[in-house]
Order: C-alpha cells, then structure tokens, then sequence
C-alpha cells in the first residue's frame, strides 16, 4: 500500500479460510478442521457437514470485514493481501493437523519462545518447591475468571482442594475475592511468568484454556496439558492436543456440577505415558531441522533480496470455481461415460432383438414341417 513490492502477510492463528481462499490453498473440510470448529481430523458425516459449513462461515466473515475496511483505503485490500509473497501462520507442522499447502505459507508456530527463556524467580522457586507436583490454572488474558457463574468457580475449588500433595498456581485478576480461602495447596495470582513456570523442571501439568500462544509454549515444555476452551480457536486446539495424546479436555459446562474436573487432573498427573508423549514432542520441537525463526529470516531474507516471489503464485488463483473443482471437466467425463452406457444398452437391445427374430423365424420353420 506504501509502494512496497516485497511483503509478507503474518497471521497469529495456526490456520485461516480467508488466507486459504487468497492463495486458493486447498481447505479440505473432509479432514482438516476449520479455524473455529471443535472436531479433530477423524470426522463422522455430520461433523463434515458443519465442518464445511464452519469454513464457509467464518472465511465470509473475514470477506465481508474487509469490505467493511475497503473504503479507507485506495487500493484494493483483496489485491493488496494476494499480491503478498509470503503467507506466515502461527502454525507448528509437527503438532498441528496435516494439510495441503501451497509453497507461499511459511509456518513460524511457537517462534517467540523457541529460544530459550528466563529462568523463575526467588518467590516462584520457593512455590515450586512447596510439594512434589505443582499445576498451573491460567484461562490466559481475554477470559475473565471473574465473570465465571459461582457453581464453576466452586467446582474448580473443590476439584484443587482434593490434591493435597500437589501446588496449584491460579491466576485470577480480583485478589479482592479470595477465591482461594482456606485452600493451602492453592496459590493466587494476577499474573504469572508463564513461560519461565512451564519450563520449570519441578512443574508437573498446565490447565489451560487452550490459546495457540499457551497450546504452544506448553508443547515446546514438554508439559501435559489439561484443555477447558472457551472461544475461539481453543476448541480446535483442544481437539489437536488430544489428538497428539498430549492432555484432555474438559469443556467449560462441565464445571457446573460433578467430579469431571477432578477425574480429569488425576488422570492428567497419573498418566506417565502422556508426560511421555509431551516430553518427545518437546525433544522433537527442539530437534528440528529448521526452527521457526530460522524459518523466518531465511525466508525474509530471500524475500528482501529476489523478491516479489511472483513464480511462487500458481494459476489456481485465476480459476473460476467450475475451473478450480474441475466440476466441467467431471461433467464432460460424465457425458462421456453416458453415451457409452446408452451405446452398450442400445447394442444389448439391438443383439436382443436380433436373437428373438431368428428364434421367431426358426420356430415358424419347424411348425411348417
């Protein structure tokens, strides 16, 4: 829009319908869930169903933002967001569902916290040395614990009071509320050094609302994680972590009432082959070939230099939707496979009605004699 050829397009979640319709990179709906949906990649004929229709949605929605958008600007937003060389997603391959891609989308997931972190201070270590297991609950920054129905945040309560040998940091934003009063294994606070906390040798699972930044730095910790998703993204999250066999899922009504919380932490903190699983993942992370920065700048750097990446664009972006399906292409193989059906019948019918007159005329002959 400045007059600047060589851009890239960032995105913050793992995947987008309105980036997919842009560089006509292939949504496959059958299995790869929709930004919002809380199905995995092993869907029953209805969760297709909605799946498909999540993903028309929400990729209407994101269009009909920018329509909203357009008339600020003198460019066109939809040639502006096309012409971009790069599309970077908030997406890390070895954790989230495989999909077709196209070669512009570069995945960056977990790039802020994949090198390295700062180690806890005197406080939180003294925290983290009051028992053998300590736990994290944080519902991250847009949730407000506060604004939960009392019934929930009773439930959570109970559930943490049960475990006496293990630390619960809670972060809750109204100190004022003594949500925790008269439970000893229960810490307080506003805030927490997350990252610096899951990387804590002595931190033992995360239960979380199941945001891309917080799914992510727990999986580069290598820490179990328990979901209870409350908008957005976090369903599909929480579906992909369950599905790596990294943690499970409570959903949020389930705090109501019942011992589902309970059950959940206790499975969570028993299960050696998950915190298995979360310890390989986070070797595998670290391990890999090329980290999301690295990813990044190399791929920035090429753009600076023999940008913009024009040969990258594939014609699939011209295609009408007839073209793009090969819906003609399929109608013309129907019309074929047609006409050879109606030949073969006709040449059946024509056989058929050539043996029944020379029968008819054989049998005449006979009764003549």
């Amino acid at each position: 829009m400045a007059g600047i050829e060589k851009t890239a397009w960032a995105n913050s979640f793992a995947t987008c319908e309105f980036a997919n319709s842009i560089t006509q990179m292939p949504s496959a709906p059958s299995y790869v869930p929709s930004l919002f949906s809380p199905f995995g990649d092993r869907m029953t004929f209805g969760e297709r169903l909605m799946n498909t229709f999540y993903s028309y949605v929400w990729g209407h929605i994101l269009t009909v933002r920018i329509d909203w958008m357009q008339p600020i600007f003198k460019e066109n937003l939809y040639e502006s967001v096309a012409n971009n060389s790069l599309v970077l997603l908030n997406s890390e391959p070895l954790l989230d569902y495989p999909r077709p891609t196209v070669h512009r989308v570069i995945d960056i997931g977990g790039i802020v916290i994949s090198d390295g972190h700062e180690q806890v201070d005197e406080y939180w270590s003294e925290v983290l040395s009051r028992r053998k297991r300590t736990v994290i609950l944080s519902f991250g920054t847009f949730f407000q614990e506060t604004t939960m129905p009392e019934a929930y945040k009773a439930t959570i309560r109970r559930s943490l009071s049960a475990f006496d040998d293990v630390t619960f940091i809670w972060k809750y934003e109204n100190p004022e509320e003594n949500v925790s009063q008269g439970i000893e294994n229960i810490v307080e606070a506003t805030w927490i050094p997350q990252v610096a906390l899951l990387n804590d040798a002595r931190l033992t699972a995360f239960i979380t609302h199941g945001g891309q930044g917080s799914t992510l730095e727990a999986a580069y910790a290598g820490v179990p994680i328990l979901m209870v998703p409350t908008q957005g993204d976090q369903m599909r999250n929480a579906a992909m972590i369950k599905r790596a066999g990294l943690g499970d899922i409570v959903l949020l009504n389930e705090l109501e009432n019942g011992n589902r919380l309970e059950e959940a932490i206790r499975e969570l903190l028993e299960n050696e082959e998950r915190m298995e699983k979360a310890k390989q993942m986070a070797a595998m992370l670290r391990d890999r070939p090329f980290s999301a920065k690295e990813n990044l700048v190399r791929n920035m750097e090429f753009l600076a230099k023999y940008g913009p990446l024009r040969m990258l664009d594939h014609e699939g972006t011209k295609l009408n939707f007839i073209q793009y399906y090969l819906i003609d292409v399929f109608f013309f193989f129907g019309f074929v496979m047609a006409q050879i059906m109606a030949l073969i019948c006709y040449c059946c019918f024509a056989s058929c009605r050539l043996c029944c007159r020379r029968l008819g005329r054989k049998s005449k002959t006979v009764k003549r004699e």
